[in-house]
Parts: C-alpha cells; structure tokens; sequence
C-alpha cells in the first residue's frame, strides 16, 4: 500500500475496507479488507481484476497463519515465504469470516494515484 489515501466508501457491520495508492502503479490501488465477524461472509463487487492475499488462522488464537490457504512458514535460514497472490477477474468477491485480505488493483484508473 502506497502513503496516499483513498476513500474506500461507507463502512459496514463486520467488514472494513481501508484504500490506498499501489505503490509504483499509476492509477493503482490496494484494498484492505477486514472480515472481523467471527460467522459471517461479506462480500463486495470490484470492476477490474485484482491479485488477492487473504490471511488467515484456525481460530483467532491460532499462531498459525494461512496466505491464500497456504501455511506460513520461514524456510531454511529463516527465508521468507512465497507470498505470491492468487489472480482474480472482476466481480463479486467474497470475505470469509475473520479474515484480512489485500486486494492489489493495478488497473483501478484512479487519478488521484500517480506514479512515484
């Protein structure tokens, strides 16, 4: 997420949307959505593709994270992790519950994000 601040429209019961520039994109976005509902889904609808990054844990006490369903886990000489997005076409996008989840949308258009 890039230091320009977007508005990310009205929030919602359980769900939070927090919107940035992307860094190094003109007219590219980062969305960060916050499912804090222990039971419900959410969901939004987005007009342009993205590359999604949702975390996640067993339970909310868990120290065992998930990135797009795949554990997180330092590697050898503790090495970071692939951290590699999983693509998505525009749409409806839907939130399990107490997930968190960047959104990065290279092509938003946005005026307000010119490139650094």
């Amino acid at each position: 997420m890039g230091t320009t601040v977007l508005d990310a429209g009205p929030s919602r019961e359980g769900l939070h949307l927090y919107a940035h520039c992307l860094r190094g994109r003109a007219g590219g976005v980062a969305l960060l959505a916050i499912n804090n509902s222990r039971t419900e889904s959410s969901a939004i609808d987005l007009d342009a593709s993205s590359e999604r990054y949702t975390l996640a844990g067993a339970d909310l006490q868990s120290g065992d994270v998930t990135l797009n369903g795949e554990p997180l886990q330092l590697g050898p000489n503790d090495a970071l992790p692939s951290m590699a997005g999983s693509s998505l076409r525009q749409g409806r996008i839907r939130f399990d519950p107490a997930t968190i989840t960047f959104l990065a949308i290279p092509a938003a258009d946005n005026p307000r994000c010119p490139r650094r």
